[in-house]
């Protein structure tokens, strides 16, 4: 199994999230799992711009950022 851990916050590995999921994993590790911590401070992240092309039949659900940030391989990831 693949489990995937994502840390959303802006402190990254420093903080008191980071600290619970490092504990997570000690535990996932005793089942053999595969895991993966997103830290979503170390990505780059573009914010939707609500510009309606991923709403059009010839970008049908692609972002117009695709390829310019993380986004695409933390769903990826997921």
């Amino acid at each position: 199994m693949h489990i995937v851990l994502i840390n959303a916050s802006y402190r990254g590995h420093e903080g008191v999230t980071a600290f619970l999921l490092r504990k997570l994993e000690k535990g996932i590790q005793t089942t053999h799992s595969t895991i993966e911590t997103i830290v979503l401070a170390e990505k780059a992240i573009t914010r939707c711009i609500a510009c309606g092309q991923c709403q059009i039949n010839e970008h049908l659900g692609v972002c117009v950022f695709k390829n310019n940030d993380d986004v695409g391989d933390i769903f990826a990831a997921i």
